[in-house]
């Protein structure tokens, strides 16, 4: 167990870049803009940016937490410090407090309105004593109204408001004047249902975007901003942008690592969690690899920093993800374009429906007013530019509990839509499997007894190559020599004693170090290089016995992994091999792959991908992260896959995929597929409740309440459609092998 040292309590050391917080109560991404020019405009203040997709904002000024808070709380906005004295805010399943109190005027709002409907249908009056005092226009059903404009209107007209005084307009100004129309033409309960309905509608767009951002906001909770590092013996506080390679941490229970790093000093249970997920926990001690953002359990424990915090597994996931989350998705600029020509063409419409028959034809401007009225409610673009972030966010959000990491919206956007994949013999070969492809006996041996003589030599060793000739001679049924005196030279090579006779048996370089005599086997050993294979021998003393060419074998997870690619969708599968080796040709025919290209250059490689996209085919490339880019800069989506370890230093692509083969390579086909299904899905639904809003005003039989209620039922098709991407399982991509069968 670890010293138990006492940390200063008082001591405060700020770090530098600026303030984190997490917003919530961000509607749709035109809210967000507005409150970002809003900060970006004070006095002072040098930078704000505002990641609406992941619901961070980052501030660099002479403005504090509590100014900032303040000024968010203007806008409906809540603001939270995501780091307080080093300690991480607790981010549990309730509801934030904005949205708990919107909720609650909200519910007193509905209640007034069906409250004052039932008085106007009774047709309840006042009672005599106070009929003679109580104004003519205010009846019993009006005052209920009046009370539930109030309630329920209280954040939309606060919102409306507080971009009124900074000369902006926005959806609920639109809805405060509609709802303000409407008491003018003396439908009050109307006009109270409109705010209502409208703040529900605002509630659960950002409650349903807060659910998704929930996740990055627990995870960067776990990353603390400062840490306890020894100074001169000391812990000392101290931002974790300052801890260096080989700074001593030291973590007390119940809180997060810094860094990732090496347990230097005491023993606990520690939570894996670099994807913000906890993991089962595992007991930690002295040489043990911790990562950032892992929480402590019982036991203080002293970690030696392995590299700087910024670089550390939680960080630079956190970072990718939060970067991905800042990207517009696919298809979101053009939703953008739609909702905004949609709402200018509606408001143009409202204003000549109120104007125009008034004016030239005489008509009664009460009726056409109210008309107006619902074409601007109908112009409201919020449910249609959140289709797409919605969609989006809960893609990413998906992709990182499953192990897979998209780079932009733009790269899941091209992803959802390929339908080729093209991979090198790299991917999918693994050496930790070899098989015996041929055996190549000397004069005086038969094949079945040099692999009797090599399985007897290498009985009971499980590397590699050990289980392939073993295998090799049970499949020949040639049996298995007995021998004794199994040793290991000093080369690596394994020596036996069979009838008096030394035997051994190696891979080609360490042979030749032990001095053997290979002039009688080099015609076959120099074929055998050419065909890439590995090249192993069995000698006796220092004479060849026997040639054996080894080849890599395809990994398993790869091979399930282009079954079901093929079941999501991918309509061809082609490798493409640097140089034509046997290992490729095998590997071409186990994985019955539709194209197999071999010994193409560097350049002829590139064309062959170009000429599948003549095809008219959108072709995904996979490689390993540590390996050439090769075809990559050809292709449509660039796909990595590797350790995370490796991947967050390598594996700069479209496509990341954590794992040591792609077996993530389906479940990221099949969730860029059905994010493209789900926003398309989305776009439909909302441009079809306002098409069947405009057809139900044609008839007239649209009010301003239902017309409201559509965009209300719009938003919430939207989130709901949206969750739907998010499934709470290990791993995911489980059901695509079940599918796939």
């Amino acid at each position: 167990m670890a010293r138990e040292m006492k940390r200063p309590e008082e001591e405060r050391v700020e770090g530098s870049g600026g303030i984190t917080f997490r917003l919530s109560g961000l509607s749709c991404p035109e809210c967000a803009a507005q409150f970002q020019r809003g900060l970006a405009g004070l006095e002072g203040m040098k930078r704000v940016e505002l990641n609406y997709g992941a619901g961070l904002l980052r501030t660099e000024g002479p403005y504090g937490p509590n100014e900032i808070a303040r000024l968010a709380s203007r806008q409906s906005v809540q603001a939270v410090r995501l780091h307080r004295a080093g300690k991480p805010h607790s981010h549990g399943r309730s509801r934030p407090r904005q949205h708990r109190r919107q909720l609650v005027l909200l519910t007193l709002g509905v209640l007034l309105v069906a409250a004052g409907a039932a008085v106007e249908a009774a047709g309840l009056q006042w009672p005599p004593v106070l009929l003679e005092t109580a104004p003519p226009q205010l009846t019993p059903g009006r005052l209920i109204a009046a009370a539930a404009l109030v309630l329920g209107g209280y954040h939309p007209v606060k919102r409306a408001l507080g971009g009124l005084v900074r000369r902006r307009v926005d959806a609920s100004f639109t809805a405060m004047c509609a709802s303000l129309g409407a008491v003018l033409l003396g439908r009050w309960l109307e006009a109270a249902a409109v705010l209502c309905i409208f703040s529900g509608s605002e509630l659960l767009q950002a409650s349903s975007m807060d659910k998704l951002r929930r996740f990055v906001w627990e995870w960067a909770a776990r990353l603390p901003e400062h840490a306890f590092c020894l100074v001169d013996g000391q812990p000392r506080r101290v931002p974790v942008d300052q801890i260096a390679p080989g700074d001593v941490c030291v973590v007390d229970p119940g809180e997060p690592f810094p860094v990732d790093g090496v347990v230097v000093e005491g023993v606990s249970e520690v939570s894996q969690g670099p994807w913000g997920v906890s993991e089962p926990v595992r007991r930690v001690g002295e040489g043990d690899r911790v990562d950032a953002g892992s929480l402590n359990g019982d036991w203080q424990v002293w970690v030696r920093a392995e590299r700087p915090a910024k670089e550390s597994a939680g960080w630079a996931a956190l970072e990718r993800v939060t970067g991905a989350l800042n990207t517009p998705g696919p298809g979101h600029e053009w939703a953008q374009r739609a909702a905004a020509r949609m709402a200018r063409l509606l408001l143009y419409a409202a204003v000549g429906v109120a104007a125009l028959p008034p004016l030239l034809l005489g008509a009664a401007f009460g009726t056409w007013l109210y008309t107006a009225l619902i074409l601007a409610l109908l112009a409201l673009p919020c449910a249609l530019s959140l289709s797409v972030p919605a969609a989006f966010g809960a893609a990413v959000v998906a992709g990182v509990r499953g192990g897979v990491l998209f780079q932009s919206g733009e790269a899941l956007g091209r992803l959802g839509r390929v339908d080729a994949v093209a991979f090198e013999p790299g991917a999918v070969l693994t050496a930790e499997r070899l098989d015996v492809c041929e055996v190549y006996p000397l004069p005086g041996w038969s094949r079945q007894e040099a692999l009797a003589l090599a399985a007897g030599v290498l009985w009971g060793r499980y590397d590699a190559a050990g289980e392939a000739v073993v295998r090799a001679a049970q499949e020949a049924g040639s049996g298995v020599v007995a021998v004794d005196s199994v040793r290991t030279d000093e080369y690596g090579n394994v020596e036996a004693v069979a009838g008096e006779r030394l035997f051994a048996f190696g891979e080609l370089a360490s042979l030749e170090r032990r001095g053997i005599a290979l002039t009688p086997v080099l015609p076959k050993i120099n074929a055998l290089r050419r065909e890439g294979v590995r090249i192993a021998l069995v000698v006796e003393g220092k004479e060849p016995v026997a040639v054996f060419a080894l080849v890599e074998t395809v990994n398993e997870e790869s091979k399930k992994a282009l079954r079901r690619a093929r079941a999501v969708g991918i309509r061809h599968l082609a490798m493409v091999s640097g140089e034509e080796t046997r290992q490729a040709a095998r590997a071409a025919a186990e994985l019955e792959v539709d194209q197999h290209l071999a010994g193409l250059r560097a350049g002829r490689r590139l064309e062959a991908i170009r000429a599948l996209q003549r095809q008219r085919r959108r072709v995904a490339v996979v490689r390993p992260c540590t390996g050439p880019r090769g075809t990559a800069s050809a292709a449509d989506v660039d796909i990595v896959f590797g350790p995370w370890d490796e991947v967050r230093r390598f594996g700069r692509a479209d496509v990341m995929l954590v794992g040591e083969s792609f077996e993530r390579l389906p479940f990221a086909l099949s969730l860029a597929r059905r994010t493209l299904r789900v926003i398309r899905q989305n776009i439909a639904v909302v441009l079809g409740l306002k098409a069947l809003a405009l057809a139900l005003l044609l008839s007239g039989g649209l009010t301003l309440w239902l017309a409201a209620a559509l965009e209300f039922l719009a938003a919430a098709a939207v989130a709901a459609n949206a969750a739907r991407l998010v499934k709470k399982t290990r791993r995911p991509w489980t059901g695509a092998a079940r599918r796939a069968g």
